[in-house]
């Protein structure tokens, strides 16, 4: 059974580097709390004492610490929600909370699934969560090329640079330029069916490569982060999909 089968109960979870507080409000209104170690055993160990059907979890992503508990909850086919830092600070503001604490703030959390409701999320695919992170890799890989580049430039101008610098910089950019075709070549590799179908759509309007198609995929989740075309407008401007044309399988082109 799903919550969405009855009414749900929310629990809160507020995200540290170190630990996970947790939020639960009976229905008689009494509030119960407990911090667990931010480790996939320890989250596995809670969820495993519920009965998740009946539970919806409610938590704010803080960078990579809230990973193990989205794999976690994802695994275990649990029911949850991610909010955004601005949703989370907004409620917090209506609620006219002053106290911030990491108890106060997964009950907060537990409050806003309650009045809220949000819709179920799911995490991002294995594929897609791998290209992202290469994908960012990559980017920061490249920058680093250019800044060493410019590094040479400037040494190469000087009549009295050293030699053994000038020799390490081209070493080092040998190496990432041999790390960025190796990490490239992953990135835009066609590697699965359904990544195949959506970079294949995409890449069907006009004006779109295979880069920018793979750089749409990924920073979409693969476009399931949208349940509309208006809120891909909002996200990142893919209103392009709406004003390019594309080319059908009959060889001419239409819009979408």
């Amino acid at each position: 059974m799903k919550t969405s089968d009855l009414n749900p109960l929310y629990y809160g979870i507020d995200v540290g580097k170190e630990t996970l507080q947790i939020a639960f409000k009976n229905l008689d209104g009494r509030w119960q709390d407990q911090s667990i170690t931010n480790e996939i055993e320890q989250i596995e160990s809670f969820l495993s004492g519920l009965d998740l059907s009946l539970y919806h979890f409610i938590y704010e992503p803080t960078g990579t610490y809230g990973y193990r508990l989205g794999y976690c909850l994802e695994l275990m086919g649990a029911n949850y929600s991610l909010i955004s830092p601005n949703q989370s600070k907004g409620f917090a503001q209506r609620l006219k909370s002053s106290n911030k604490t990491d108890k106060s703030d997964a009950r907060m959390l537990c409050i806003y699934g309650q009045k809220m409701q949000p819709d179920c999320q799911h995490i991002q695919s294995e594929t897609i969560h791998q290209k992202k992170q290469k994908y960012a890799y990559l980017s920061a890989l490249k920058a680093d090329k250019r800044a060493f580049e410019n590094r040479k430039h400037a040494l190469e101008y000087d009549p009295r640079g050293a030699k053994s610098v000038l020799q390490s910089i081209n070493i080092v950019l040998q190496t990432l330029s041999k790390e960025i075709e190796a990490i490239q070549a992953e990135v835009f590799t066609i590697d699965n069916d359904e990544h195949q179908r959506l970079h294949a759509l995409i890449t069907s309007v006009i004006g779109i490569g295979d880069a920018s198609g793979t750089g749409i995929i990924v920073a979409t989740n693969g476009l399931k982060d949208f349940d509309n075309v208006k809120q891909s407008d909002r996200r990142c401007g893919l209103q392009i999909f709406r004003t390019l044309p594309f080319r059908t399988p009959f060889g001419d082109f239409c819009f979408w």
